[in-house]
């Protein structure tokens, strides 16, 4: 487990509870939780209005340069599914254009992983892909006191 000062929390715990939070924060943006049956190409939800969400929780705490490497690898593998999962993500997404790839994890491990998101960024803009709204895309990291209010709710 993850220990949090907002509780412990593994994979599992983490995306439910975040997934409550995104239904509730996002329900007039639209926010449409994008089930694992089998896989949900590397996003837990998303809006109409172009936010993608991606939750990660390590499962122990750990030196922050190991979470960081994590957190960076996470962000690889499901960035690259934006690309490998092209024609199921397009139908998924519909006519919606992603502005905002965001990872949302307990922690962030490192400021690396800021320069990370961006070289991904300037990647996924690249593959021109039709979901993506190229003049203002980005991946972003958020932590759990982003969502502190939400989380005390």
């Amino acid at each position: 487990m993850f220990v949090t000062v907002y509780g412990n929390f593994n994979g599992n715990s983490w995306e439910d509870m975040f997934q409550v939070i995104l239904k509730r924060k996002y329900m007039n943006q639209g926010y449409q939780k994008v089930v694992a049956s089998p896989g949900d190409f590397g996003i837990e939800g998303f809006t109409k209005d172009g936010k993608l969400f991606q939750c990660y929780c390590p499962e122990i705490n750990e030196e922050n340069r190991k979470i960081y490497e994590r957190q960076r690898q996470k962000i690889t593998d499901d960035i690259n599914k934006l690309k490998i999962n092209e024609k199921e993500l397009s139908k998924i997404l519909g006519d919606v254009k992603i502005d905002l790839w965001i990872l949302i994890t307990p922690m962030m491990g490192h400021h690396d992983l800021i320069t990370h998101c961006n070289t991904k960024c300037d990647l996924v803009k690249s593959w021109n892909l039709p979901f993506i709204n190229n003049d203002n895309f980005k991946i972003l990291v958020h932590e759990c006191d982003d969502y502190a209010l939400e989380i005390g709710e």
